[in-house]
């Protein structure tokens, strides 16, 4: 065989493996891109994305807030906000949502989950609370510390039928029954009130 023909048999297999290396750590870099620094969720462009994607289908949409948050930077700063957030981050385990289900930083202490509908009876109010309590079930520990900062969660959730059409709507009324949980006292969960969520009372 001829000894030049080898050789470029050999250059092309070089260079497509270098192009699927390229692919590869560009596909990396595009999905850094659509995850939160801090936490590794996906980030609100993202969660959007899937919002719109999933009109036409029924779902749920948690909208998740820190309580009294603030507080905790002020008192103990901004590194211990951090790990709060992380330590809340901790509790949204797979086996909760669904782990087709979208889970988003939206914004500071806030997230926004969105939770494919699996046909199993109160499997969203069910969701709701477990995550609920995961977090309010024991306080967060200072690293290197013995100081113990106490932690919960508001959650506000709108079930989404498939004939709806408008996610700043379904947005809007996940927002108010988050809302009503901190008016109420913070560490509960509210849904809003339609025919969907009726139907898992």
């Amino acid at each position: 065989m001829d000894g030049s023909y080898i050789f470029a048999e050999m250059e092309v297999e070089r260079l497509l493996r270098r192009l699927q290396t390229l692919e590869e750590e560009n596909a990396e870099l595009l999905e850094r891109a659509d995850r939160d620094v801090l936490t590794g969720l996906w980030n609100r462009g993202v969660f959007d994305d899937a919002l719109e994607e999933s009109m036409g289908t029924r779902f749920c949409l948690m909208l998740i807030d820190i309580d009294y948050f603030k507080s905790v930077n002020d008192t103990h700063g901004h590194d211990v906000g951090d790990e709060v957030i992380k330590y809340v981050v901790s509790k949204f385990r797979p086996e909760f949502f669904g782990r087709d289900s979208i889970v988003a930083r939206w914004g500071g202490e806030e997230f926004a989950i969105l939770m494919r509908d699996d046909h199993r009876k109160n499997s969203f109010r069910n969701a709701a609370e477990k995550v609920r309590e995961a977090v309010a079930g024991r306080a967060f520990v200072i690293h290197g510390t013995t100081v113990r900062v106490p932690v919960t969660i508001s959650i506000g959730v709108r079930i989404a039928s498939a004939s709806e059409k408008d996610p700043q709507m379904i947005f809007k009324d996940a927002d108010v029954a988050l809302r009503r949980s901190k008016e109420g006292g913070r560490n509960q969960t509210n849904f809003h009130i339609n025919a969907e969520s009726l139907k898992i009372v």
